[in-house]
């Protein structure tokens, strides 16, 4: 039998939620169907998950393209792309974050692929002319839009970023492969608390407010807190960060770096805290439900989507609250009870969310005619 060709495009493959989404994708449609051939075209320099890439036997091509976006860069990403598509002659393309979307889209569609997907990660707020243009462009080229998140579906629908009629939902998954976790209790006991926040430092995912928090947090409670973060800096988001520790003098925030081991962070941790601005279907928030961490989260419809059905979830704060994410902290703590009972509600909820499922729907995606 004929193999079914895929070719992703991707930015790069560091660690993130679109790039961790996609290497469990490719993992699980090679082992799930023998005739599917997959490559991997990135864009930027950056490839801490190569290795992993090549343990499962999918080609990553890098083009190590410049980011700015010059008259001269620009041709370059549109005739790179197509050429490599005209090589690898895939049946399908499928672009997955907004760089690959713009020339992707384009190059895959005078290249003659008839299968032209992408799939929108995040949820943009305050929005640049290049992303409604880059949206427009791949509302007109691809053939089918996936959202990983019906809320993100629904805002982008709502504002005729893309046309419905071209739009569905494949929900996100934990980035590890389904495991059954025993819920979490909270010692009383116990003095010293651990928080983390696990994504890139960028202003989107609010640390700011988070380690504000962490200041108001140092008088409020006979504990200690310490807040681990974990990401990779942003432009040199890491530095604004570091500036606000030194001037309010806030103590116990340790910058951790990216970790491979999500699995490790959420388990020995005692509070997850997801402090984002914006987002779309934080990976996340899906792995730390299935490790049965209690969660605090800001009041987004993202965070809703997933944890309002959570029976007596009150977990939810303000965006860009530090005094509601310190009193949503201590409350916790407070009542050993209801984190241990939150906790095991979590954990049924992660079944509505699996890597079989997913792969699944991506595997019926690509057979349809």
């Amino acid at each position: 039998m004929k193999k079914i060709k895929i070719l992703f495009l991707i930015s790069t493959i560091d660690v993130g939620g679109a790039e961790v989404l996609l290497l469990n994708l490719c993992r699980g449609l090679l082992e799930k169907d023998k005739n599917f051939e997959i490559k991997v075209l990135t864009y930027f320099e950056g490839n801490a998950l190569k290795s992993d890439f090549d343990k499962i036997g999918v080609q990553i091509l890098c083009l190590n393209l410049p980011k700015a976006s010059s008259i001269q860069n620009i041709c370059r990403k549109l005739l790179l792309t197509y050429y490599n598509i005209m090589k690898y002659k895939p049946d399908v393309v499928h672009t997955q974050l907004l760089d690959t979307d713009r020339y992707g889209q384009i190059a895959s569609f005078f290249a003659g692929v008839k299968k032209r997907f992408c799939t929108v990660h995040n949820i943009e707020i305050n929005e640049t002319f290049g992303f409604r243009v880059t949206r427009y462009i791949t509302g007109l080229f691809a053939t089918k839009i996936i959202f990983v998140a019906k809320c993100a579906m629904d805002h982008y629908c709502l504002i005729n970023s893309y046309p419905s009629k071209k739009c569905s939902v494949i929900n996100n998954a934990p980035g590890f492969r389904d495991q059954n976790f025993l819920p979490k209790s909270f010692d009383p006991l116990k003095k010293n608390i651990r928080i983390v926040n696990v994504a890139r430092l960028h202003p989107q995912k609010g640390q700011y407010y988070l380690i504000k928090a962490m200041k108001l947090l140092e008088n409020m409670s006979s504990y200690t807190f310490e807040l681990e973060l974990f990401g990779r800096d942003y432009e040199m988001y890491k530095s604004l960060l570091e500036n606000e520790l030194a001037r309010s003098e806030i103590k116990n925030v340790f910058f951790k770096g990216v970790t491979n081991d999500v699995i490790s962070v959420l388990k020995n941790a005692d509070i997850f805290v997801s402090s984002s601005i914006y987002e779309a279907a934080p990976l996340v928030i899906l792995e730390a439900i299935t490790v049965g961490i209690p969660i605090i989260a800001t009041d987004i419809p993202p965070h809703r989507e997933i944890l309002e059905s959570v029976k007596d979830y009150n977990l939810f704060v303000p965006v860009e609250d530090p005094v509601a994410i310190s009193q949503a902290v201590i409350n916790l703590v407070n009542n050993p009870k209801y984190y241990s009972e939150i906790s095991e509600r979590l954990i049924c909820r992660s079944k509505d969310f699996s890597q079989e499922k997913l792969i699944d729907n991506y595997h019926n995606l690509y057979l349809l005619q």
